[in-house]
């Protein structure tokens, strides 16, 4: 058992044991001294002391050896090396080599106790500074976490959290297959190349607490419960010969309860910003509903935009979002009179300053659905132009996000391929060589690029 106040003595010498002991043993609970050193490492692998104190030239072992093989029992115990006055500059290579400190022989009493003392302190000032910091580091990531509802951006801050507040090489999450109970990879972390050979997990794995598979503790795996029975667990895996401390699975473990509290969270505010995206659905659907000329419009913006999306090479997740940006693009006409919407003339200054603001509006609309910042940003800057001269923020070139620019396009074709109530529908030629005669002034030059390679699909079916 662990006593950070327990002393052990080593050295070749009995009167110097004799007198250290005598020194110490009135204000430190167990204090002990040997001549040996070989029986001086028995002790330490008996019970593990606070507080190794050892001469540097001993008949059997040098007091160099000793700290060596002492750290391989309990790597964090701090060393005293005495020394003569003719060894200095071996007992500056001790402290060099992990000693804590050294002093001269022979020495004063109280000089002797304030060395030690002075260690202890600063050995309890260390382990409490590394306390304190684990604590500000677990907050930080708890902050971090408590804020994300996205389930695989979570998956990766918990394991990166786990993985640099452990020291552990590799970190794992694996979701149980309800029906054959074989772990599924989620995600996977690597710190450094793992030189483990260790199985994965087994499954005979249970879930009631943290599970040590191995003695030496290199590996530790954390069990948890989610809000709809699903089994996980966090798996971590260490080539430090040293293994993970007690420290580190009560780190792991209050990571992965954190995990289990944020997505279940998650959980909850994606279903409600589902319900919350349908009802702007269906509100949007209204809208072009309301009015025979934009009968569909979004719908078809929002297909014409995925095609040109795939033709720029976007990844699943910003097609997803470009398609929800093409279909809620409008949705800030919601709060534009409809009298101006519908005006078959041409609107005045004042009535188009007053249109110009439902981009803004949309995006309010949408603020409250956090995942959706792509689409809010996509609806916010439809309308602005690469030149500059666009609105309502008058953004320039790569300023302009490429789902806005995207939707940017898609809308103008449309709009120019279908009757509205000021202008008669043209060509779909006609709406190819409008954005060509544009490119670069209003449309984003690559967009142009992707919409004439080749006849759009979704702008040429009936």
């Amino acid at each position: 058992m662990f006593n950070k106040n327990a002393i052990l003595i080593v050295d070749d010498e009995e009167a110097i044991c004799r007198l250290c002991y005598s020194s110490l043993n009135t204000e430190f609970p167990v204090v002990k001294w040997t001549t040996n050193p070989h029986e001086g490492l028995e002790l330490l692998a008996a019970e593990e002391y606070g507080l190794l104190i050892t001469d540097i030239k001993m008949p059997t072992m040098t007091g160099l050896e000793l700290m060596h093989k002492a750290k391989e029992i309990i790597p964090e115990i701090p060393v005293i090396v005495m020394t003569a006055y003719a060894t200095v500059n071996t007992a500056v290579q001790a402290v060099r080599e992990g000693a804590g400190n050294f002093i001269h022989k022979p020495f004063h009493v109280q000089e002797f106790k304030l060395v030690v003392k002075n260690l202890i302190e600063k050995e309890r000032l260390k382990k409490e500074n590394f306390r304190l910091q684990s604590i500000v580091n677990l907050m930080r990531a708890s902050e971090k976490i408590a804020t994300i509802h996205d389930p695989v951006k979570l998956h990766e801050i918990v394991l990166q959290a786990a993985i640099h507040e452990t020291g552990a090489a590799t970190g794992k999450i694996y979701h149980l297959d309800p029906v054959t109970k074989e772990p599924i990879l989620e995600i996977e972390e690597h710190l450094l190349p793992s030189k483990s050979k260790q199985d994965s997990l087994s499954e005979s794995l249970t879930f009631h607490n943290v599970i040590n598979k191995n003695d030496s503790a290199t590996l530790i795996s954390v069990p948890f419960n989610m809000a709809n029975n699903e089994k996980c667990v966090l798996e971590l895996l260490t080539d430090s010969e040293t293994g993970f401390s007690k420290a580190d699975i009560d780190m792991a473990a209050i990571l992965a309860s954190q995990f289990t509290t944020a997505m279940d969270n998650s959980a909850l505010i994606n279903e409600v910003e589902e319900l919350f995206l349908n009802t702007i659905k269906t509100l949007a659907f209204t809208l072009d509903e309301k009015d025979p000329y934009t009968h569909g419009h979004s719908q078809r913006v929002s297909l014409i935009a995925r095609e040109i999306g795939e033709r720029l090479n976007l990844d699943t997740d910003q097609l997803e979002q470009l398609v929800i940006a093409g279909s809620l693009h409008d949705i800030g006409k919601i709060g534009i009179p409809d009298e101006l919407l519908q005006k078959p003339g041409k609107l005045t200054d004042e009535e188009f300053q007053i249109l110009q603001t439902h981009p803004e509006k949309g995006a309010k609309i949408l603020t409250p659905i956090s995942r959706l910042d792509q689409v809010i940003q996509a609806v916010k800057t439809h309308h602005e132009w690469y030149d500059g001269s666009g609105y309502p923020m008058g953004l320039k070139g790569e300023e302009i996000p490429i789902l806005g620019a995207i939707i940017c396009a898609a809308d103008a074709l449309d709009t120019i391929t279908t009757d509205r109530p000021y202008k008669k529908k043209r060509m779909i030629k006609t709406a190819y060589n409008i954005l060509a005669a544009n490119r670069g002034k209003q449309f984003h030059p690559q967009v142009v690029d992707a919409v004439l390679r080749s006849p759009l699909t979704q702008l040429e079916s009936p």
